[in-house]
């Protein structure tokens, strides 16, 4: 679940980026990194925060 609304609101920043609504888009990042620390804790995997960081430098 934690990560299937990490990658809807990844998809929701990534329109909003193309979009060109700058505001939207940095909500949203706050948003995608909120899901990423959820979906971290509750794996209890530490390398996921560091496969989330990476996504969320490439965007």
């Amino acid at each position: 679940m934690y990560f299937d609304n990490a990658i809807a609101i990844y998809r929701q920043r990534l329109a909003a980026e193309v979009g060109g609504d700058k505001y939207l888009a940095e909500r949203l990042r706050e948003k995608f990194q909120w899901a990423c620390r959820q979906h971290a804790r509750h794996t209890g995997s530490p390398y996921l925060s560091t496969v989330y960081a990476a996504i969320d430098a490439a965007a």
